[in-house]
């Protein structure tokens, strides 16, 4: 388990768990010593409690903590697919947080998030239903990670499990 007074993550029941207590926090956890660069990668998602503007989602790609891309769902249904460029900077690859009828909303209700990595180009799914395909050469390698984060409110409870990665 690793906590700080912000959050925790934790192994339960074969779960990972990501809590955060704080307002304005992303949170997460990284498969260390692994390099990604073509991919087929799966995870079964949950909130188990939350605002409805919290999120949780997938890094992929990760340089570094601040070098990574970035597929995010809410608990109201929306999500969003971005990168974090090494000086702070963010790039959008859609204009706002975007609705669809692929996401469950729900606390409890399971969502599959699905990411295929091919060169240059990345799928983006949910609950096997294509979200967004969109070329990214920015960093081509890079580790995997599992994140939940908090805007204005604080508080939230997202769950992780069947973790797969395959060759695309």
């Amino acid at each position: 388990m690793e906590a700080d007074e912000s959050g925790t993550t934790s192994m339960t029941d074969g779960a990972m768990i990501i809590e955060i207590s704080a307002p304005n926090m992303l949170q997460y956890t990284a498969l260390v010593g692994s390099q990604f660069t073509e991919f087929d990668l799966g995870v079964d998602t949950a909130f188990m409690n939350s605002t409805p503007d919290s999120t949780l989602g997938l890094l992929l790609r990760m340089a570094g903590p601040d070098d990574f891309l970035r597929f995010e769902i809410t608990a109201d249904g929306r999500y969003m697919v971005e990168r974090l460029n090494p000086g702070g900077s963010w790039t959008r690859y859609l204009d706002n947080w975007e609705r669809s009828p692929a996401l469950v909303t729900g606390f409890g209700a399971a969502n599959r998030l699905r990411v295929v990595a091919k060169e240059a180009e990345i799928s983006f799914f949910a609950n096997e239903q294509l979200l967004l395909t969109l070329p990214d050469s920015a960093t081509l390698a890079g580790q995997i990670g599992l994140d939940a984060g908090t805007f204005g409110e604080p508080g939230t409870r997202a769950a992780f499990d069947n973790l797969t990665i395959r060759e695309p």
